[in-house]
């Protein structure tokens, strides 16, 4: 049997997929395609991924390739690439070779088998606020991010609102409808839902799935531990309103250039209020940058946020409010609370 395949297409949805890609049992970091489905597996999170190939027609055979290899062929190849028998043929300038694809195991094809894909799409799906993805992706800059997965390293999904905190910041994202099931939702697998269009969901004892328009599904890993109460923070809040500046948000992104953090969920960037002025300050071990704006305000304060985030921020609200020991960002929908640093 011979199909083709669009490889730049091929390639797009692998490069989507890698970061969930993990190790499967014994097994090391692959893809695998089953029943016209990509598949791909960590211990947090799964996704099925429904793919046309060209000839669409026939069937892909069901397989495995190592994740790396397959993305960096791909990535040198032309426009298709034949499969033929047990091998990809592919080619380039000067160059042709196969991949050998290799049969499922059966421990892989037991997990594969054990979402019952088929079944879950059929199962009765519970709709998704349309603002959903906005809350989850607002609410990723309060997460604690490190590998020990615990509950204030997810964001809390609880009937009609979205809570995340780090002990330092606490996010509350009102959402338009009640969801049924209340949830945890891993940071790295947070991170990595927002780039979809999601759009439904259901749930059971041990996983919660997500599905878009696509029939694209994510299962993710239910989180038993009990989300601490955040309620009381916001509550008990008390401050002054001050109007943040216009042309802060270019000096935010110009902060952001020098800002501490590897990638732009990390970045973090320091905002000092004094003298009538607000500096934000992005810093490395590279150098230093510090944007200073005119602000209308005597007060005396400084603090740390992301500032990818501050400038989302802006987008829905141009004041703050300064409490005794935290600053809170305050939208229609949203809130967002951050503990002042001591001078």
């Amino acid at each position: 049997m011979k199909v083709k395949i669009n490889r730049v297409e091929l390639l797009e949805v692998l490069e989507k997929l890698k970061p969930l890609v993990g190790r499967a049992g014994n097994f090391e970091n692959s893809f695998y395609f089953y029943n016209n489905n990509i598949f791909t597996y960590n211990e947090e999170a799964c996704i099925f991924y429904p793919f046309v190939f060209l000839d669409s027609e026939k069937k892909f055979p069901n397989c495995f390739l190592p994740a790396n290899k397959l993305i960096d062929v791909l990535s040198i190849i032309n426009d298709t690439v034949d499969i033929k028998e047990e091998n990809i043929i592919f080619k380039s300038k000067g160059a042709l070779g196969k991949l050998k694809i290799l049969s499922i195991p059966d421990e892989i094809i037991s997990i594969i088998e054990s979402f019952n894909f088929e079944k879950l799409i059929k199962n009765k799906w519970l709709k998704l606020p349309k603002e959903f993805i906005d809350g989850i992706s607002l609410c990723l800059f309060s997460v604690i991010k490190n590998d020990i997965i615990s509950c204030l390293d997810c964001i809390n999904v609880n009937n009609d609102e979205i809570i995340s905190s780090d002990n330092s910041r606490v996010s509350r994202f009102k959402i338009s409808s009640k969801i049924k099931d209340s949830f945890l939702i891993p940071y790295n697998s947070a991170k990595e839902i927002i780039k979809y269009s999601i759009i439904e969901y259901q749930a059971d004892d041990t996983w919660i799935y997500f599905k878009t328009k696509e029939n694209i599904i994510f299962c993710l890993r239910r989180i038993t531990e009990k989300y601490p109460e955040v309620d009381t923070f916001f509550n008990n809040f008390k401050g002054k309103n001050i109007i943040l500046p216009e042309g802060l948000k270019e000096s935010i992104n110009t902060a952001s250039i020098l800002a501490e953090g590897d990638f732009s969920l990390d970045k973090e960037i320091d905002i000092i209020i004094e003298d009538g002025k607000i500096k934000c300050i992005g810093e490395n071990n590279v150098g230093l940058i510090e944007a200073v704006l005119s602000i209308e305000s005597k007060v005396k304060i400084s603090f740390t946020i992301n500032p990818s985030f501050f400038s989302s921020i802006l987008d829905l609200s141009n004041y703050m409010v300064i409490g005794k020991e935290s600053v809170l960002f305050k939208s229609k929908n949203f809130e967002h609370l951050i503990a002042l640093i001591n001078n």
